[in-house]
Parts: C-alpha cells; sequence; structure tokens
C-alpha cells in the first residue's frame, strides 16, 4: 500500500529538524542525531510530556526524509508553500530551554548535558553512564541531587570546561603550596610537630637534677677510662664506647663536685665535647676510642672530686639514662 504524504505547514519537517530543503541525506541524518540528543525526555524530567511530542514530529520528518520516494513526493506537496517556509533554523520552540528563573550556570549546564546525551554520534540508544546515574537518582527520589548531578555533568562537558580545569589546577596547586607551608620543619618544630628525621637536639644544662648516675649498665653507651675513683692529673683523655644502631649524637661534660666523696650532682658544667653545629646525619659510632677532641685540662682548677658526664641522643629525639664517672683530681 502507497503511503501517504502530506505537507502540514505548521510542522514543516525541514524546519523541524533544522535543515535546508536541499540538504544531503547524511546531513538529514545528522541533523535527526542532534535533535534526539536534545530532545531525550530522560533530559527533560520537568516537561517529559512536552519532549517526547516533539520527539515524535521529529521522528515522523525523519521517516519521511531519509526515504527517497517519499521526501520527492513530500517536496512536491511542500513546493506551494516553500517560498514562505524560512529556511533556517528551526523554531526555538523546537529546542528545548532551560526554565528562565534557574541560575545562568545551571541553564547552560542543561544545555550542554541535554545537547550531548550521547558521546558516539553513531550508536542512538545507547545511555551512557552519567545518565544512568541520573535516573537512578530520579528513582530514588533524589531529585535534588539529580539537578545538582545533572549541573556539574554539563558544566564539565560544556564550554566551561577549559575554565574549570584551569581553575582546579589554580586550586591544586595553592592548597599544595599551603600544606607545604604548613608541614615545613620551621612551622612543624613551632607546632610540637617534627616533619623532619632530624631530631631536636636539647641544649647542655647549666644545672642538672642532684643525682649522680654513677651505674653505667649499657656497654654500648659508657665511659671506661678513666675508671671511677680513679686519680687524674692535670691533663687526662677521656675513652668510651658509643656504639648504638639508633645514635644520632652525644656530649661529654665535666663539673667540679668539691673536695669531698660527692653526693649529688655538680651544679655547674663545662661541655667538653658537643654534637656538630646543624647536625644533619648521625654520628659514626665509636669503641674504646677517645670521645673528646682534646684532653681534658684542669690546669689550676681546685683538687677534689670531679665528675665526667656522657649523653647519648637517639635518632627519635630521645636520650638515654647518662653515664657518669667520678674521678680524683
Amino acid at each position: 500500500m502507497r503511503r501517504k504524504v502530506v505537507y502540514d505547514p505548521q510542522q514543516d519537517y525541514y524546519v523541524l529538524l533544522g535543515v535546508s530543503p536541499d540538504a544531503s541525506l547524511e546531513e538529514i541524518r545528522q541533523a535527526y542525531r542532534q535533535c534526539v540528543r536534545e530532545l531525550h525526555p530522560d533530559l527533560n524530567p520537568d516537561r517529559a510530556e512536552w519532549a517526547t511530542r516533539q520527539l515524535q514530529r521529529v521522528n515522523a520528518a525523519y521517516d519521511v526524509l531519509r526515504e527517497p520516494a517519499l521526501r520527492q513526493r513530500y517536496d512536491r506537496a511542500r513546493s506551494g508553500y516553500a517560498a514562505a517556509t524560512p529556511r533556517h533554523p528551526r523554531p526555538a520552540a523546537a529546542r528545548p530551554a532551560a526554565a528562565p528563573d534557574r541560575p545562568w550556570w545551571q541553564q547552560a549546564a542543561e544545555q550542554s548535558a541535554r545537547a550531548r546525551i550521547y558521546s558516539d554520534q553513531s550508536a542512538i540508544g545507547f545511555t551512557p553512564v552519567w545518565l544512568m546515574i541520573a535516573g537512578w537518582l530520579r528513582r530514588g527520589r533524589l531529585r535534588a541531587l539529580e539537578s545538582l548531578w545533572l549541573t556539574l555533568v554539563g558544566l564539565w562537558r560544556g564550554p566551561y570546561a577549559q575554565a574549570l580545569v584551569a581553575l582546579s589546577c589554580a586550586l591544586a596547586l595553592n592548597v599544595a603550596f599551603l600544606v607545604h607551608a604548613l608541614l615545613s620543619p620551621a612551622n612543624l618544630a613551632s607546632l610540637g610537630l617534627s616533619g623532619d628525621p632530624t631530631p631536636t637536639l636539647t641544649p647542655v644544662p647549666t644545672a642538672t637534677p642532684a643525682r649522680l648516675y654513677r651505674a653505667c649498665l649499657n656497654p654500648d653507651a659508657r665511659i671506661t677510662a678513666p675508671s671511677a675513683g680513679e686519680v687524674v692529673g692535670d691533663t687526662f683523655s677521656v675513652v668510651g664506647t658509643v656504639a648504638l644502631d639508633d645514635l644520632w649524637a652525644y656530649s661529654v661534660e665535666i663539673g667540679y663536685a668539691g673536695p669531698g666523696q660527692p653526693r649529688a650532682a655538680p651544679s655547674v658544667w663545662r661541655p667538653l665535647r658537643t654534637p656538630p653545629p646543624q647536625q644533619t646525619i648521625p654520628e659514626p659510632p665509636l669503641r674504646d676510642a677517645p670521645l673528646t677532641d682534646a684532653p681534658v685540662d684542669l690546669s689550676g682548677q681546685p683538687a677534689g672530686f670531679y665528675v665526667l658526664r656522657l649523653r647519648v641522643i637517639l635518632r627519635d629525639g630521645q636520650q638515654l639514662p647518662v653515664c657518669d664517672v667520678v674521678v680524683q683530681h
């Protein structure tokens, strides 16, 4: 049965598809796909019935214009109205427009989302993942999130995508700069934290607790010469072992304890050896080696008892119990 073709000047097929009457078949096919992308009901949830009607009209127009014989008969029926029919583009009523009461970014995002419903123009009927997510939000009674989701997708895929990428990169650089500034060693030190493996060395105090630590129980952190109670001359060497796996630094001090056998630690200590200034790496271990750079010189010092003290600091910043050796001068 021969199909009847009727021309309605109010629903001109060329105007509906937005093409000229002399458009090629490929141009008509591309225009049809564009219309389907814009008029998909899932992208027009607030006026789904209107989108469905528009899509039906577009389908009717494409069914006729894609067939050469039907198109020829349609053109003959249309010839009497061709002069009064606009050639470009199709009326604004055929295109879905965003609600005018919405913010401009939502309008731009929704238009972009509608215009790109399918990423592959040759696969009409394939539903993108982001559109499936929008449908899931709508079915789950989360329409507010659906609107937000479509806005984000539309902005990211729309003409503002490059601006968003530039702003995102600028924001990431600012956040990285702030994090770096906050985590710098100086700021961490001011906060009582440590982002540097270098431990904070406590300066040698001028006054110490009144307790003597005569028992040097750790064989890897002790003074071996002179021995406890030994009588020393004006000059002598301090020999010992500092060979811990987690050693960071050590120091040696001497303090005058008075003419009588000391029962308390000296109140004033003189440093004999201190860690290197601005130390950045652990000190090398020592075994039965001199612990000071030069011999101890007590020339002109009062006679009596002196206390040699060894302090050892570990890599985590903690200090081992000191080792005290009392000698007599």
